[in-house]
């Protein structure tokens, strides 16, 4: 493409006919048309000459780009517009969830920098620049694992680019920043929940939800979205299947986060009696009945007014998943069905182990009784 501007817009201004006094523009774009060809207009009733003429040079400017987008979009296209191309062929096949996650770092952490710089602009330089803008007197103000992650978003929308020839090459491939590994989470003993779970009231659904967490492994968002129906009492197992996500103050309830969080999970006796007399109490216990009418943001609470007053280690509530497994692991339990158990998605698992696990889920159970007494 002929990037000469006289080239791409040719025109005139002329006065019209008659006596309005008035002026048009005449002008024809070559390769205005998406087909390529040449597009040939006019404009009319421009007061003064000065307004036909700046009208037709403001042509030439708007036009020139437009075209110039089209043949080599990497030197007019922003980061900004990229994401949204990115935003809409990749989120199709991402859950919601995952989709907010990845979405809301973008927003936070590189359009601020990178939203309004051209594609051509965004240097292994630059990228250097903006990693300093996470260092505060010599350090970084966040973990390893998080500005790791922040750098593979944009690793992950500049491959994007490049995968679409709108960059040549990505930028931020040689940009080093934080590690992979996230540090280890804390976990409780057997005997420090006990502790916490005394500070809590027996006659509340909380009560009986941090004993789901601890005793059975449950996501936050797998245990808000029990309902009545997927707790068997008969066979003692607890039936996930389905997930909430909470978006904008709004419940939504979506699938687990991956095809191994589907799974049956097997309760022990004593649970299984604390489950009975508490799903026997609730004001409506028909199948659809949702389980814990508890809010995260109460769980929470509770969580944090138990830990204060038991006086165990500071947690999280996503830490309880962790203390089940490093519970069964020290108990000698192998990876494999442990991960079965907690819905982990693991390369490890195989049909070698599935076919024996639910005899091993019964004397997992067994044990599970033993410790709660």
């Amino acid at each position: 493409m002929d990037g000469n501007i006289e080239n791409l817009v040719t025109g005139s201004v002329k006065k019209e006919s008659g006596d309005s006094g008035k002026w048009r523009v005449e002008y024809r774009i070559k390769g205005g048309k998406e087909n390529g060809s040449d597009f040939k207009s006019l404009k009319r009733g421009f007061l003064t000459k000065r307004d036909a003429t700046a009208y037709l040079d403001g042509l030439k400017v708007t036009w020139q780009e437009k075209i110039l987008r089209r043949s080599d979009p990497k030197h007019y296209m922003t980061f900004e517009e990229l994401f949204e191309m990115y935003k809409t062929t990749m989120d199709v096949a991402t859950k919601l969830s995952t989709q907010d996650s990845r979405n809301n770092m973008v927003y936070t952490h590189i359009l601020p920098f990178f939203g309004k710089m051209k594609l051509a602009d965004i240097t292994q330089v630059k990228i250097e620049e903006w990693r300093g803008t996470f260092f505060k007197n010599g350090k970084c103000i966040y973990k390893d694992s998080y500005i790791h992650a922040i750098r593979s978003r944009l690793c992950a929308v500049l491959n994007f680019a490049t995968e679409r020839h709108l960059m040549d090459f990505n930028p931020a491939k040689h940009v080093k920043m934080g590690v992979k590994e996230a540090p280890e989470r804390p976990v409780w003993t057997v005997e420090q929940y006990k502790r916490f779970h005394n500070e809590i009231s027996p006659n509340t659904p909380e009560y009986i939800a941090f004993d789901v967490f601890f005793w059975c492994g449950l996501r936050l968002g797998e245990l808000l979205a029990l309902t009545v129906s997927d707790i068997d009492l008969e066979k003692r197992y607890i039936r996930i299947n389905k997930n909430i996500y909470e978006r904008h103050g709004k419940r939504i309830v979506t699938t687990p986060k991956t095809a191994k969080s589907i799974r049956n999970v097997s309760i022990s006796e004593t649970l299984c009696n604390e489950l009975r007399e508490y799903i026997a109490k609730l004001p409506d216990s028909k199948p659809d009945t949702t389980l814990f009418s508890t809010s995260k943001t109460s769980l929470h609470r509770k969580l944090k007014a138990g830990i204060e007053k038991s006086g165990v280690p500071r947690i999280t509530i996503h830490c309880f998943w962790h203390s089940h497994i490093t519970y069964l692991v020290n108990k000698g339990w192998s990876a494999p069905v442990v991960a079965s158990r907690v819905g982990h998605e693991s390369i490890y698992i195989t049909t070698h182990y599935m076919h024996a696990y639910s005899e091993m889920e019964d004397a997992m159970c067994e044990m599970m009784d033993k410790d709660i007494a």
